[in-house]
C-alpha cells in the first residue's frame, strides 16, 4: 500500500502534472486492495486455526476424529476466499496501471523505443571483438554487474565523477544490458582506458593492492583459466540474430584470436573498452 501511494505521489510530479489523471480510481484502487488484503489474510489465519485444530482433534476413545483428506476438504471455502481476495487486489493493480497510462500518454514514450538514436549505434561503437565478448561474459559470470553500474546518469556529479552521460546507441550490441542498478564500486561505462592493462591485473588479483579500503573480493583464477573458445562462432552467431553486424569473416577467425589467451586477460580487454569510442 506504501507503494502504491507512493506511485501515485511520484508519477504526476515526473511528468509535470499536479494530479493522476483520473483521482477517484485512486480511492476504488484503495478499498479494493484493503478488501483484497483482509480477505486473502484472513482466509489463511482461519483457515490455519481450523486446520490445525482438526489435526489434533481426538475422540473419547482417542482415535483421530478427523483423517488428512477430511482437513483438507475443510479447508476448500478459504482457498476460494483467498482466490477473491486476490481477485480484487489484481484488479486495484489493474486499475493503477489504467491510470498511470492516462497519466503519463504512454502514447508519446512509445515513440522512443523505435526513434534512430535510441536504436543505431552511437558514433564509434562497434561490435565485440572475439577476446571482450568473452570478457564481457566472464564480467556476467563472476557477478560484477550486481556491484558496477554501467549506466552515467544526467547529474552533474555523475559527469564531474565518471565523464559524459551514457547514450542509449552506446548499448545497441548489448545482449543484455549491463547497465545494473547497485553501485557497491564505482560506475564502469567510461574506464576504458583510464588505468593500465597492469593496473586491472593486479587490481583483480587482489583489489587490497591498489585501493586499500576495497570490499571487492579478489579473482586469482582470472589470470590461471584458459579461455575456452570451443564456442566463440556460436555466441557470435547468436548474437548476429540479435542484430550485432558480425560478419562471417569474424566470426570464421574468432578462435584463433583467442589462443593462449587467459580469462584475465579477456576481462582486462573488455574493461579497457569500455567508454573509449564515445569519450
Amino acid at each position: 500500500m506504501i507503494t502504491f501511494g507512493s506511485l501515485y505521489y511520484l508519477i504526476p510530479r515526473l511528468y509535470g502534472r499536479t494530479e493522476m489523471a483520473r483521482p477517484r480510481l485512486i480511492d476504488l484502487h484503495f478499498w479494493l486492495a484493503t478488501l483484497g488484503v483482509v480477505l486473502y489474510i484472513a482466509a489463511m489465519w482461519i483457515a490455519g486455526v481450523m486446520q490445525g485444530l482438526m489435526w489434533r482433534a481426538t475422540g473419547v476413545d482417542g482415535t483421530l476424529t478427523y483423517s488428512f483428506v477430511e482437513v483438507v476438504k475443510a479447508t476448500y471455502p478459504f482457498y476460494a476466499i483467498r482466490a477473491l481476495g486476490g481477485a480484487f487486489f489484481v484488479a486495484g493493480i489493474l486499475l493503477m496501471s489504467w491510470n498511470v497510462f492516462l497519466t503519463i500518454r504512454l502514447v508519446q514514450i512509445v515513440p522512443l523505443f523505435f526513434q534512430h538514436s535510441t536504436t543505431q549505434p552511437t558514433e564509434g561503437i562497434q561490435p565485440y571483438e572475439p577476446l571482450r565478448l568473452i570478457g564481457r561474459d566472464i564480467y556476467i559470470r563472476e557477478g560484477c554487474v550486481g556491484c558496477h553500474s554501467q549506466q552515467i546518469r544526467m547529474l552533474q556529479s555523475e559527469v564531474q565523477r565518471y565523464g559524459p552521460y551514457s547514450l542509449a546507441g552506446e548499448s545497441v550490441y548489448d545482449h543484455p544490458f549491463l547497465w545494473g542498478s547497485k553501485r557497491t564500486g564505482p560506475d564502469l561505462a567510461r574506464v576504458g582506458q583510464r588505468y593500465s592493462d597492469e593496473w586491472h591485473r593486479i587490481h583483480l588479483r587482489n583489489p587490497r593492492n591498489v585501493v586499500k579500503e576495497s570490499n571487492m573480493p579478489a579473482y586469482p583464477w582470472l589470470q590461471k583459466n584458459s579461455v575456452e573458445g570451443e564456442n566463440i562462432q556460436d555466441r557470435m552467431k547468436v548474437l548476429r540474430t540479435l542484430g550485432v553486424p558480425y560478419t562471417q569473416e569474424q566470426i570464421d577467425a574468432a578462435p584463433g584470436e583467442l589462443v593462449g589467451k587467459t580469462e584475465e586477460d579477456a576481462v582486462v580487454a573488455y574493461l579497457q573498452g569500455l567508454g573509449v569510442a564515445s569519450r
